[in-house]
């Protein structure tokens, strides 16, 4: 769909009023007669064959973040539309080059998703000691190690773990979905197996910090976080 964004006022960040900024400039030029596409791209993840994705990713901050703290909080079911770079890119190729498709906007984002729920009991599963806390106990964690990666990023977390559908709100693909339906070029659907593939290739380059088994339980610094 092209249903414009906003208004401004309603949206919960400035990086989401940024991007509204950008999308009325492009509009004003498609005013003018200049022919304008815009490509509105969600969770951009790595690519599907060697899972190489860049690190400055809300995403992937979080969990290094969670990582790092030991501890998740409770009820973190929130679905997460990861989507491939390499489809991201070959869209974006093939609608700009295309001669039937005419200018417009275009959503890329994928429609099946997994949970951050998901994510962590992969990265348990890696050996990654992650202990489930309240929420307001987990945030006290967090607030307490200035070293945590999280921390530029908790406000935006903590809106997104509320899961009232306002973080990754649902997106119409159709009008992408149909122009891009004769170049073979289709979004995948987001699998566990993908997911490990992104793990191992943060894990090699040393983005995400090593198992370590053998660290204490995280309640103990919990309570003293929590104190005065």
């Amino acid at each position: 769909m092209d249903d414009p964004t906003g208004p401004a006022e309603a949206l919960p960040s400035g990086y989401l009023r940024s991007k509204w900024v950008a999308e009325q400039v492009l509009g004003i030029a498609r005013d003018r007669g200049l022919p304008v596409s815009v490509y509105r791209v969600d969770v951009v993840s790595g690519d599907q064959v060697n899972g190489a994705c860049q690190t400055r990713d809300f995403v992937w901050l979080s969990l290094r973040g969670l990582i790092q703290a030991g501890a998740v909080p409770a009820g973190l079911d929130v679905a997460v539309p990861l989507t491939p770079v390499d489809y991201v890119s070959s869209a974006m190729v093939a609608l700009s080059l295309s001669e039937r498709v005419r200018p417009g906007t275009f959503h890329l984002y994928n429609q099946s998703h997994l949970t951050f729920a998901e994510f962590v009991t992969e990265l348990r599963a890696r050996g990654h000691r992650l202990e489930e806390l309240d929420r307001d106990s987990w945030s006290t964690l967090v607030r307490s190690d200035p070293d945590n990666v999280m921390l530029p990023l908790l406000e935006a977390f903590e809106m997104m773990a509320r899961g009232d559908g306002t973080f990754y709100p649902p997106v119409d693909t159709s009008v992408a979905e149909r122009a891009l339906a004769d170049t073979g070029i289709e979004c995948p659907k987001m699998t566990v197996d993908l997911f490990r593939r992104y793990v191992t290739f943060f894990t090699e380059a040393g983005f995400l910090p090593p198992v370590n088994a053998a660290a204490p339980p995280v309640e103990a610094a919990a309570r003293l976080a929590a104190r005065p």
